[in-house]
């Protein structure tokens, strides 16, 4: 429930923020197991890609965000799947392969984090990390790429009122 309460807040808000521009969503597969792998450029990114695309996103993300009473309700709730930051956590890996094989979606960031300029997906040469693709593969499950541009300029309050143009593909 918190999850589509999430995905209903950010279809309200985020028009009001932004120009939201959505591509490809008629190549996500309705069912079966599947791996979202994106680049990741703001904090944004997950809850914006949720609300585009047609099917439940089970994320994985750093266990930091766990830390905090409030924030590790949240992401418990809305079925993230926790990854020990820097480190192999094989139990996340498996967590991640049984969802898949269950048919859900896996959304992954193999940046893992935020990065921008030469150490992102779109603007250099990042070191990637396999997860995602040890998911897909033990998963039985295919591999959607995304593409996310722009949610790093709603970071910039002059933004605001500008309504900067959002990309997902």
């Amino acid at each position: 429930m918190l999850y589509h309460l999430s995905i209903a807040t950010m279809r309200l808000m985020a028009p009001l923020a932004a120009r939201v521009c959505v591509g490809g969503r008629e190549r996500v597969p309705r069912q079966g197991g599947l791996v979202l792998v994106s680049n990741h450029i703001s904090h944004f990114d997950p809850h914006l890609l949720a609300m585009a695309s047609p099917r439940r996103i089970d994320w994985m993300a750093s266990d930091v965000l766990f830390k905090n009473r409030f924030s590790a309700f949240y992401f418990r709730h809305v079925r993230t799947i926790f990854v020990r930051q820097y480190q192999a956590d094989h139990g996340a890996l498996r967590e991640a392969i049984r969802r898949a094989r269950q048919g859900r979606c896996i959304g992954v960031f193999p940046e893992g984090g935020i990065r921008a300029g030469e150490g992102s997906l779109v603007g250099g040469t990042p070191s990637l990390y396999e997860g995602a693709f040890m998911i897909a593969i033990l998963g039985r499950a295919p591999i959607l790429p995304a593409l996310v541009l722009g949610t790093d300029r709603l970071y910039a309050p002059k933004n605001l009122w500008k309504r900067p143009p959002l990309w997902f593909r």
